[in-house]
C-alpha cells in the first residue's frame, strides 16, 4: 500500500483523500527478494501486456474502425 503524506499547513491537505486508492489491480506471486527482504521481484510482463491497467477503448463512436489487442512481438524489451 502506498502511503500519502500531506502538509497540514497546505490548503492541498483539506484534498487528501481525492484521487487516491487503495484497490487491488492484480494479485502476483513474488519471485524474488533482497537481502534486506525490503525490495521483491515480481513479473509483470502478462500484467503490462494486458488491459487490465488502461483499457484501449476508442474515445469516440465509430464503426469503420476497431483497436486491437496490444500484440507480444510488439512489445518485447531486449536487455542484451
Amino acid at each position: 500500500m502506498t502511503n500519502y503524506t500531506f502538509d497540514e499547513n497546505n490548503p492541498l491537505k483539506r484534498s487528501e483523500g481525492a484521487n487516491t486508492s487503495d484497490s487491488t489491480f492484480a494479485v502476483l506471486p513474488i519471485k524474488g527478494k533482497t537481502k534486506d527482504k525490503d525490495g521483491y521481484l515480481v513479473e509483470i510482463t502478462q500484467l503490462l501486456l494486458s488491459e487490465s491497467l488502461t483499457p484501449i477503448i476508442p474515445i469516440f463512436q465509430e464503426t469503420t474502425r476497431t483497436l486491437g489487442l496490444i500484440g507480444v512481438q510488439l512489445a518485447q524489451i531486449n536487455l542484451e
